[in-house]
């Protein structure tokens, strides 16, 4: 199973995203009453260019993004990224998250509107029977830049070769991903030099995704996951200021609607 991307493609899905965050500090409580977010919207995946090796530059922007803090729907601006992509779904790179800041701007893992496309990474060429099953390192690019030490890992299994997915015939498999990252990254302070945020990542998630080798795509990727950042901040000299623990929990779903050919 391969993507088919060709230059001028795009590719439009609809995500539906839950998103509870729970933040804690030793020293202040920072967070107590979990943050509750969902995001609604459509997500244009425009191919840019296809090098020979088959890895696509894939320009992704958002036709439409509401989010409700609980409260209120209201339209929201989400950055565009650029993702290198290989033919057979892993993310090579990222650019584009740098506005968010922070963990956002590190790692892409954490940004609900594109987790699926660190959950869909295709089997490699030995699965072909329903039952088989394998596993895949996951590359998260901007932990390379964070001294990180660590990784993450998705177990998958092959469990139908004809499945029924927005009304076309579709290969389906589940990956779950889990892991532990360890990185250091700076910690803006206020009134004194930038400190240091020493953090342990520890990852939990699983995905359905029903991919359809026929027009090499994904038609429907549907998870759940929780993310718990334990984190210390220290000054520029090495002293703790405290332990900050938060937990993100993400269910999303990311349908088809289109594909535009060029």
């Amino acid at each position: 199973m391969q993507y088919k991307f060709a230059p001028g493609q795009v590719f439009r899905y609809q995500i539906d995203v839950d998103e509870t965050l729970v933040s804690k500090s030793n020293k202040t409580v920072a967070r107590t009453t979990p943050i509750q977010t969902k995001l609604t919207g459509v997500r244009n995946e425009q191919v840019k260019q296809v090098f020979p090796n088959g890895d696509a530059e894939i320009l992704y922007t958002f036709e439409s993004m509401r989010i409700n803090d609980g409260k209120n729907w209201q339209n929201t601006q989400l950055p565009a990224v650029t993702l290198l992509v290989s033919n057979t779904g892993v993310v090579k790179d990222t650019r584009g998250l740098e506005s968010k800041g922070g963990f956002f701007a590190a790692m892409p893992f954490l940004n609900p509107e594109n987790l699926d496309e660190y959950m869909s990474a295709l089997p490699g060429s030995t699965v072909s029977n329903v039952g088989d099953s394998w596993t895949q390192d996951i590359l998260i690019p901007g932990l390379a830049k964070l001294q990180s030490v660590g990784g993450l890992k998705a177990n998958g299994k092959l469990l139908s070769l004809d499945e029924t997915a927005n009304g076309v015939k579709t290969v389906k498999y589940n990956q779950t991903v889990g892991g532990t990252v360890r990185f250091v990254m700076a910690a803006p302070l206020s009134g004194q030099p930038d400190g240091s945020m020493d953090t342990a990542m520890i990852v939990n998630a699983q995905a359905d995704n029903y991919f359809s080798p026929e027009k090499g795509a994904m038609m429907l990727n549907e998870g759940q996951g929780s993310t718990r950042l334990n984190s210390e901040v220290k000054d520029s000299k090495g002293n703790s200021m405290g332990i900050v623990n938060t937990l993100i929990s993400i269910k999303y779903q990311v349908s088809l609607l289109s594909i535009k050919r060029p």
